[in-house]
Order: C-alpha cells, then sequence, then structure tokens
C-alpha cells in the first residue's frame, strides 16, 4: 500500500504540464548522473570480483592442488611454473611427499616428470619413497629410485623405507628395494632393524636371505625380478596377440557379415529389377494391344464409313441411271 502524501508534498507538487525551473532541472540531472555512476561503479565492481574470483581460482598452488585432488589444478600450476617444492605449514610436506602420501600415483609421477625433487624431507624426516614403500606402489617406488631417490633416507623414528614395506607385507617392494641395496641391518629409533618389522613369512626369509648371502642375494632377486619381468611382458605379448587374433577374427567375421549383406541386397535389387522390367514388359505389351485394338477399331470405322459411302454413291448413281432412262 501507497503512503498517503503529506500535505506539504502535495501543495509543492506541479501539474504535468508545468515547466520545472532551473533548479530542479539541475537536482534531476545530478540525481540522473549520481545513478548512471552507481550503476557504472557496481558494474565495474562485479567485473573486479568476478576477476579476482577467476584469479584465485587459476592461482592455485601446487600443493592446494595435490591437497584437493585436482588434476586440473596440477597441470595448470605445472604449466606456469609454479613452485614445486612449497611445503605444508603442519608437517613440512611437500607436493610430491603429500602425493606419495595420499597414494595418489598419477600425481606422483607427473611431480616427478615436472623436476619436483625427489629427496626432500618434511618436517619428520620422511620423503615421498617412505610413503610409497608403506604404501605397497612398486611402480612408484621405482620410479622414484630411477630418479635418484636415496633409498636409506632415515624417516621419523629413524624409520627407512625398508622398515616401512617390511611392515606392510609389501613383497614386491621390499623385493626392489632389496635389489637396489637397502641397508637390512639399519636400526630405527626403537632398535628395530627391517627384519624385526617384517610381519610375513617370505619377507622374513627374503630379508634373511640378504643378511646371510649378501650381494649375491640381491642379484638372484635382480635375476627373479627380470625374469618375472620377462614373463609379464610375454605373458602381455601374448595378450596383446590374442586380443589382436579375436580383432582380426572380429573384423574378418564383420566383413564377411558385411559381403553377405551386400550379396543379399545385390540379389534382392537383381529380383526386384527383374519383376520391375516383368512389369513394364507387361505393361508395354498391354499398351501394345491396347495400341492395336484402338487402330483396328479405327480402320473397322474407316471401312464402315467407306462401305456406307459405297452405297450411297451406288444408290445416287443408280437413281441418276434411272432418270436417264426415263428421260
Amino acid at each position: 500500500m501507497s503512503p498517503v502524501p503529506t500535505k506539504e508534498a502535495t501543495s509543492s507538487s506541479k501539474a504535468p504540464n508545468e515547466t520545472p525551473s532551473e533548479p530542479e532541472l539541475a537536482r534531476s540531472k545530478s540525481k540522473a548522473g549520481d545513478a548512471e555512476w552507481n550503476a557504472d561503479t557496481l558494474s565495474e565492481e562485479g567485473e573486479d570480483a568476478e576477476l579476482e574470483e577467476a584469479e584465485k581460482e587459476v592461482l592455485v598452488t601446487i600443493l592446494e592442488a595435490v591437497e584437493n585432488g585436482s588434476l586440473e589444478h596440477l597441470r595448470a600450476g605445472i604449466e606456469r611454473r609454479a613452485d614445486l617444492e612449497e611445503s605444508s605449514e603442519t608437517f613440512g610436506d611437500t607436493p610430491l611427499i603429500l602425493a606419495a602420501k595420499y597414494g595418489r600415483s598419477v600425481y606422483v609421477k607427473i611431480l616427478i616428470q615436472a623436476g619436483a625433487d625427489v629427496n626432500a624431507i618434511n618436517k619428520l624426516g620422511d620423503t615421498a619413497l617412505h610413503w610409497m614403500a608403506f604404501k605397497g606402489d612398486e611402480a612408484c617406488v621405482s620410479l622414484l629410485l630411477d630418479h635418484g631417490a636415496r633409498i636409506d633416507t632415515a624417516g621419523e623414528y629413524e624409520n627407512r623405507p625398508l622398515h616401512l614395506a617390511c611392515s606392510a607385507g609389501h613383497l614386491k617392494v621390499v623385493s626392489k628395494l632389496l635389489q637396489q641395496g637397502a641397508s637390512v641391518t639399519a636400526k630405527n629409533s626403537f632398535g628395530n632393524s627391517p627384519l624385526d618389522m617384517a610381519t610375513n613369512s617370505n619377507i622374513r626369509r627374503m630379508v634373511k636371505a640378504v643378511q646371510t648371502n649378501g650381494d649375491s642375494e640381491r642379484e638372484r632377486l635382480q635375476e627373479e625380478a627380470a625374469e618375472e619381468e620377462r614373463r609379464k611382458l610375454a605373458k602381455e605379448e601374448e595378450e596383446d596377440r590374442k586380443r589382436a587374433e579375436k580383432e582380426r577374427t572380429r573384423r574378418e567375421a564383420e566383413a564377411k557379415d558385411e559381403q553377405r549383406r551386400q550379396e543379399v541386397a545385390a540379389e534382392e535389387n537383381r529380383v526386384e529389377e527383374a519383376a520391375l522390367a516383368r512389369i513394364r514388359k507387361a505393361e508395354e505389351a498391354l499398351r501394345k494391344a491396347e495400341e492395336d485394338a484402338r487402330l483396328a477399331e479405327e480402320a473397322a470405322q474407316e471401312a464402315e464409313r467407306a462401305r456406307k459411302q459405297a452405297e450411297e454413291d451406288a444408290k445416287k448413281k443408280a437413281k441418276k441411271s434411272k432418270k436417264d432412262k426415263k428421260k
């Protein structure tokens, strides 16, 4: 509901056809200008806010990208050469250590390829290798070692990566670390060796064998791993061959099916064309018969006309002859 106008406001109001005074025009122009300025200001502020928001979105750090699990922001950060070694305030984790801690193998591989320091340590002394060994990620452990990760860095409680892999029961990672020369005698803050930490009987036998036979056992593990890798590659090649054979068989079957479809379609077209040809021939014969009948009818009509004309002529001739005789 609109408020009732006051007496003062009513008395000072002008009729629609009255011309406003100059001060009133000035005030109205001023108000219009203020409105335009406010609109422009609000528009600019809105654009600035959107720009700031966009910049915030773009300028996510690599550490934040790993923390938030955003591959898109991780790749964007690497592309603009953002800091690969920024560390978290709490534990001093670099992006690589944090990715390893979260078990994000893809992030670990991307960061290593981007040049992240594989030997960076956090406030507890742990490296990315500690976490990947603890997580049991053989591929990332191998990648870290291939890029120069130190194998016996003492982490939290003086644990080496081998301690953690043994305690977590990751046989293949333990084997990889032993092959690369990880110490089997190093002790942590509690005086435990990797063997003391091992909970898996196969791991215990493996570590004991290295303790007893030294480098020869490490070489045997390398040969065993190489043989396993060869078997793995052979299996993959066989699977690839089977897939290729299956694909070839599928394509051949599809080609045969397509050929059969084309042959059936061609036969259907041939039958259809033959049927159409027969129909056209019958129609042509019918048209010819109708034309012959029409011509015969016309000839008969013409003969009938000729006969009638001959009769008429004969009658006229006889009549004339009769008249001539009377004369």
